[in-house]
């Protein structure tokens, strides 16, 4: 995750966003929601763009999903 405002990293760690969690994206517009884990979330889409993922080839290989920096 990369968070330029102070305490977004910890709301998205608190909701259960966390380093290589698998997301899944459920709807872009009007708001973003997607799945983290079996969670149905809904963000702004500043928060969602605080969220780095990768594709899930890089799960099976045991690299983290979301990158955190």
């Amino acid at each position: 995750m990369r968070a330029p405002e102070p305490g977004r990293a910890d709301r998205l760690l608190a909701l259960g966003v966390t380093p290589g969690a698998r997301v899944t994206m459920v709807q872009t517009f009007p708001g973003v929601v997607f799945l983290c884990d079996q969670t149905k979330l809904a963000v702004e889409r500043r928060v969602a763009d605080a969220i780095l993922v990768g594709p899930v080839e890089s799960i099976m290989r045991q690299e983290p999903a979301i990158g955190v920096g």
